[in-house]
């Protein structure tokens, strides 16, 4: 059995992404607290849909936690699946999902701190 360590929602979370839709089968939302230098210092996420996007984002909040918002954008798919060791052939797609999610929290929190 695997551990989700990393399933639910942040105290003191700044950054909501999320995406995928519900007719298409998977949600994802991923919840950050990034403190004032733009370091990621916690994250969790809710999955709703497949047990490979939950795993996904389980995956991808360990790859992120502690890492520069300015390198997040060079977190390629296949980094979460190296890390997982391997998808299912129909389920490529929810890395993207996962990364999309992340790219939506993180933009949300530079508009914020545009903002102040």
């Amino acid at each position: 059995m695997v551990e989700l360590k990393n399933a639910g929602r942040l105290k003191g979370m700044n950054a909501k992404g999320v995406s995928g839709t519900i007719q298409d089968g998977d949600v994802i939302k991923m919840f950050l607290v990034i403190d004032d230098k733009g370091i990621i210092q916690d994250a969790k996420f809710k999955a709703f849909g497949c047990v490979v996007s939950i795993a996904v984002c389980d995956a991808l909040c360990d790859i992120v936690r502690g890492k520069s918002i300015d390198i997040i954008h060079t977190i390629k798919e296949s980094k979460i699946i190296d890390t997982l060791g391997e998808l299912p052939d129909d389920k490529y797609y929810c890395p993207k999902l996962a990364l999309e999610a992340l790219s939506s929290a993180v933009k949300n929190w530079k508009k914020k701190q545009e903002k102040n």
